[in-house]
């Protein structure tokens, strides 16, 4: 499990962070016409979140509400902090389908908003092999390279050789959660946000309901 320790010595090998033009980039002030862009792109009839108004709501009064939509989200990027009530969630539990977490629109925009400046930079730190989520790239490329590499593994022709099975077990639980922030401060992401955010990268059982 890696320590705080060992994120130092991570430092040391992980090469393939972002430049610092990529992270001014994504450090950038939050424009009005960002913010209107991410919410008129938005689904208009999504499942509200728990204030029961979905992006529709938004878009159709965007006349009357937007400008305390664009100085709520503001607000957020230049202070870091979330109120409480636009991180509310509703879960719908569905039988035989797994949980459908219902989000504030606000909430949706500035997920977005990161996420957008996210995506240009992902093909720069993340390994060619990882093939799914990253724009241009396709999980079946890894698929059709396993069936590649397997075929006529069972029989005798060709030199010896030996398939290996892991089962990787997803860390999410497991790692220290200061590390995570060491982690986003070495890929140099979003530093602007770090100093207020930590509260949306703390465990579950932390949160007071």
């Amino acid at each position: 499990m890696p320590t705080r320790h060992g994120i130092g010595t991570l430092s040391i090998i992980i090469d393939n962070v972002i430049s610092n033009d990529q992270a001014d980039l994504m450090d950038r002030d939050v424009t009005n016409d960002e913010i209107h862009e991410v919410c008129f792109s938005l689904h208009p009839n999504k499942a509200p979140g728990p204030d029961g108004f979905n992006a529709n709501f938004f878009k159709k009064t965007w006349d009357i509400v937007g400008e305390d939509v664009i100085n709520a989200i503001q607000e957020f990027f230049r202070s870091g902090h979330l109120l409480k009530e636009l991180n509310a969630t509703t879960i719908s539990m569905m039988k035989d389908f797994r949980p459908i977490s219902c989000c504030n629109t606000l909430y949706k925009i500035i997920a977005k908003i990161i996420a957008n400046r996210i995506k240009p930079c992902l093909p720069d730190i993340i390994s060619p092999s990882q093939s799914a989520f990253v724009a241009g790239r396709s999980i079946g490329d890894n698929i059709l390279l396993a069936q590649e590499l397997m075929w006529n593994y069972h029989t005798d022709i060709g030199c010896p050789r030996l398939a290996l099975k892991v089962d990787l077990m997803k860390p999410f639980d497991m790692v220290d959660w200061a590390s995570y922030l060491k982690l986003l401060q070495l890929f140099t992401f979003l530093l602007g946000l770090l100093s207020g955010s930590k509260l949306a990268l703390l465990p579950p059982s932390s949160l007071s309901p």
